[in-house]
């Protein structure tokens, strides 16, 4: 596993960090809960999408900061994912933002303020090898506690936010 080790000179499982777009399920092996240093933003290679093992809780606290831990996904045609979310204090996609791992990439559920076009739905059932009824719905569950909202549920569908509801697609 390849890990940025600020300093290289340095063997401190404190200091370990890693980009979120490097961020790999085998991660979760090291912490199962990992946050966002933005204190760390200005240092050398890192930015707000920086991530930090955290070693000492067993718990997701939201009030302690952003952060993800595991999450277990089942498709309705039965295959088991893993991915992450962020522990939020209310449960909106918008802020848990469910991602899946898959050998292909990563699947990601929320899409923010824009809706996906067709073509790119199309795209990605065709990348991960799915289809709307082999994927939808889908099943997902935290297996870390975490405080606040409960982080247990299902997805529909790919979402956005459209003059301030949640919209679903696929």
């Amino acid at each position: 596993m390849t890990i940025n080790l600020p300093n290289n000179n340095t063997n401190d499982p404190s200091k370990i960090r890693v980009q979120f777009d490097d961020f790999e399920l085998k991660h979760f092996d090291i912490a199962p809960i990992w946050e966002f240093a933005i204190d760390e933003e200005g240092e050398e290679g890192q930015d707000e999408t920086t991530l930090r093992p955290i070693f000492d809780a067993t718990i997701a606290d939201p009030a302690d900061g952003l952060c993800i831990v595991k999450v277990e996904f089942q498709t309705s045609s039965g295959k088991i994912y893993f991915g992450l979310c962020s522990p939020a204090f209310d449960f909106k996609f918008g802020e848990i933002q469910p991602c899946m791992f898959t050998d292909k990439g990563i699947l990601s559920f929320w899409c923010g303020m824009m809706k996906p076009e067709r073509l790119q739905i199309e795209n990605l059932y065709a990348q991960f090898e799915e289809t709307k009824d082999t994927l939808f719905p889908i099943k997902f569950k935290s297996l870390t506690k975490s405080k606040g909202a409960a982080l247990e549920g299902q997805i529909d569908g790919f979402m956005f936010l459209e003059n301030e509801k949640v919209k679903i697609i696929n």
